[in-house]
């Protein structure tokens, strides 16, 4: 007479309960790292995006500089605090709304939270509620250099840390500091040189 078996024995239930743990542990650790890399790889695109609008907002507004007739302050300035080199200069930009004719002016620097740039109305008589300053932001950015050229010369371009001359501008301008890896960025941008009838 054969007998049916029903069911599973105990050591049958513990090995499929063994199984299935060692399935959602590697099922979950596979989980937990794609999720790991998801986060790293959005937060590098939002710093690879923060740092490109300071570059382009940067680049436009070197490019389009008041006449030095306009504003007693210098046209653009170089300097040094604890975080490393700073930089000051005019200008009227390109876009809005630094194109709506008021002078402005912009400062760069680090500060603990990384590069900061903040542009503000120059103007006195130009109702700063109605433009507020403005600021773009590259975080844990270390490390600040400014260097300019006045031009190119036959040897090549002589980068130097001051600009003596207020009412003039360089004729190039390059930005360098280190991200949170330690790799230099550099920014390097060309400075139209100012005609006397510029207006």
């Amino acid at each position: 007479m054969s007998t049916s078996r029903r069911g599973f024995t105990l050591l049958e239930l513990l090995m499929a309960l063994t199984l299935t743990a060692i399935v959602g542990t590697v099922a979950g650790s596979a989980l937990m790292a794609a999720r790991n890399t998801s986060e790293r790889i959005a937060a590098h695109r939002e710093q690879e995006g923060r740092r490109l609008q300071f570059t382009e907002a940067l680049r436009d507004l070197l490019r389009h500089a008041p006449h030095a007739s306009q504003h007693e302050h210098a046209l653009l300035a170089l300097g040094h605090d604890a975080g490393g080199a700073t930089l000051t200069f005019l200008s009227r930009g390109l876009e809005s709304p630094f194109g709506t004719g008021a002078i402005w002016l912009v400062d760069v620097h680090t500060d603990s939270t990384g590069l900061v740039m903040r542009a503000q109305i120059a103007d006195s008589d130009v109702n700063a509620e109605a433009a507020p300053a403005l600021e773009w932001r590259v975080p844990e950015a270390r490390a600040l250099q400014v260097q300019v050229a006045a031009a190119a010369g036959t040897q090549g371009i002589e980068w130097r840390e001051d600009w003596p001359l207020a009412r003039t501008r360089p004729a190039l301008l390059m930005l360098a500091w280190s991200d949170q890896n330690g790799a230099r960025r550099d920014v390097v941008a060309s400075l139209s040189p100012l005609g006397t009838d510029a207006p």
